[in-house]
């Protein structure tokens, strides 16, 4: 067991503990007490390490935390659309229409749509191996082959969407027992052969009368695929063929 001492003239005195100079350990008390002392060395570099870890956690979750405060009540854009000004988007339709209109006014009026388009061919085929039948059709536009063709077929594309029905099919979540399930061609065109102008009243199939009902909102005026973008040098303007339920 430690003496506790103080130092003399002649060597060391007992002392009380507060009164005390030294302790004498012997060596297998001195021998125990080092090693305690390292392992507490340890434990406190490993705490030092832990609290620095911490600090640096703690500074990710407060920067996460302000960004999910800033998202919160901010729309989440579907994948594929982008945010524009209301200055952006007039700014754009004006340009497109100033395009449109100076294409219309380089054709033959007489032969043209509204739109600027002439019917140049449709036929009723086959569209793939097994998978029905639909329309077929090519039309003349207005837009001259000297422009860029990124920009015509963008602008082509475009026309499509606003006056012919050209769509991309949007995927529904039937009441949580289907996930995102998507209107195949394939079913599309089977129910354009089968139900366009069919008796449905004694139809169960809920899916399918869905699928039906959306389709009668279009009246199955539908583009599902733009198929060809060509050039005309005898008329000196773009053709695009497409795919189509009727004939549009």
């Amino acid at each position: 067991m430690a003496r506790f001492v103080k130092k003399v003239s002649f060597g060391y005195k007992d002392a009380d503990f507060l009164d005390c100079e030294f302790a004498i350990l012997t060596k297998n008390e001195y021998t125990s007490l080092t090693r305690s002392s390292g392992e507490l060395e340890t434990a406190q570099k490993n705490l030092n390490e832990c609290r620095r870890q911490y600090k640096q956690l703690k500074s990710a979750y407060d920067t996460l935390k302000r960004r999910v405060e800033q998202l919160e009540g901010m729309e989440i854009l579907p994948e594929g659309m982008v945010a524009v000004s209301e200055e952006e988007l007039n700014g754009y339709k004006k340009a497109v229409r100033i395009v449109r209109d100076r294409a219309k006014q380089q054709i033959d009026k007489a032969k043209a749509d509204k739109n600027g388009y002439t019917l140049l061919r449709a036929e009723k085929r086959k569209y793939g191996r097994d998978k029905g039948s639909a329309w077929l059709i090519t039309k003349g536009t207005p837009y001259s082959i000297k422009m860029d063709f990124a920009e015509a077929s963008a602008l082509i594309a475009q026309d499509l969407r606003e006056f012919y029905g050209f769509i991309d099919i949007p995927a529904w979540d039937w009441k949580g027992r289907y996930e995102q399930e998507k209107l195949s061609i394939k079913e599309m065109l089977s129910y354009n052969d089968s139900y366009k102008n069919g008796d449905r009243s004694g139809m169960q199939n809920e899916k399918i009368l869905f699928y039906l009902d959306w389709l009668d909102r279009y009246r199955w005026k539908i583009i599902f695929e733009v198929s060809r973008f060509a050039q005309n040098h005898a008329t000196g303007c773009y053709e695009v063929s497409y795919w189509a339920l009727s004939p549009i």
